[in-house]
């Protein structure tokens, strides 16, 4: 029996399993390295920290830095909007306003020379006829001496030579009217083609001779007397020689030649 019971308990530890073998030991953990530490305010992912992080963060500054400096030049070199206008502007004003001053100045004192105001009391006694009755002065104004065109040269001449004994004489006429050079007063002679050209020349030559005449001798082809004398009709005393004359243009004088001389027949202006 006891035999029986030891073979039976025998059996029974060869039917359970066997426990499983050990795992080996694993090896001893090496030292864990020290946390990083938490990345700084406003840094951003993946940005070095530390000391490198430091060196990056200054090379930023600076950048910055340089690029603040290099923005304020910008802005001094050229003045924005609003900001005063630089010394340059200034002066170019200033050369701009005194040019101004003096071309007023001047145009002021040339009217002035112009227009003779009479002082209290004085009156001017009226020029007498150029060549007696009938005949106009030498007082500024127009007046156009009709004479036919065969006589035309003649009466310039004669004209010219009577003139320019009393006073300089501006003669408008072309190169072929023939004038005599029997006078004493300076003589000026010009052949333009365009009213304004022959008014600027006229005051010019009036800043150094204010009692300058003007004698024009004006073809048909050179147009209606009034466009040649009205601008300076009020200022000089000018004698236009014409073939026809214009009405309501100041006083006419008929002109003829005959064996014993000019006659001359005035015409007084229309009031």
């Amino acid at each position: 029996m006891t035999t029986v019971l030891l073979i039976w308990s025998l059996c029974a530890r060869a039917e359970e399993p066997a426990a499983p073998a050990a795992e080996p030991a694993a090896p001893a953990a090496e030292p864990a390295a020290p946390a990083a530490p938490p990345p700084a305010p406003g840094a951003r992912l993946g940005e070095p920290v530390g000391e490198l992080g430091q060196q990056g963060a200054s090379s930023r500054r600076a950048q910055g830095e340089r690029e603040a400096k290099a923005a304020s030049r910008g802005r001094r070199a050229s003045p924005a909007a609003g900001e005063p206008p630089s010394n340059d502007l200034w002066f170019a004003a200033a050369v701009v306003g005194a040019l101004c001053l003096l071309g007023v100045v001047y145009f002021w004192f040339r009217g002035r020379q112009r227009t003779l105001r009479l002082p209290e009391g004085v009156r001017r006694i009226p020029d007498a006829g150029l060549f007696g009755a009938g005949t106009p002065g030498l007082a500024p104004g127009l007046s156009q001496w009709v004479v036919a065109d065969e006589d035309r040269d003649k009466l310039l001449d004669r004209l010219v030579t009577e003139i320019g004994g009393l006073r300089p004489v501006f003669l408008l006429a072309e190169d072929s009217a023939a004038v005599s050079s029997g006078r004493v007063g300076p003589l000026y002679r010009a052949a333009f083609d365009k009213p304004a050209e022959f008014h600027d020349a006229a005051y010019d030559l009036q800043d150094a001779h204010p009692s300058l005449a003007l004698v024009l001798g004006l073809p048909a082809a050179r147009g209606p007397v009034a466009e040649w004398a009205r601008e300076v009709h009020a200022d000089f005393p000018v004698l236009a020689i014409v073939a026809q004359a214009v009405p309501g243009e100041g006083a006419v004088v008929r002109c003829t030649l005959t064996d014993a001389g000019w006659s001359f027949a005035g015409e007084p202006a229309p009031a």
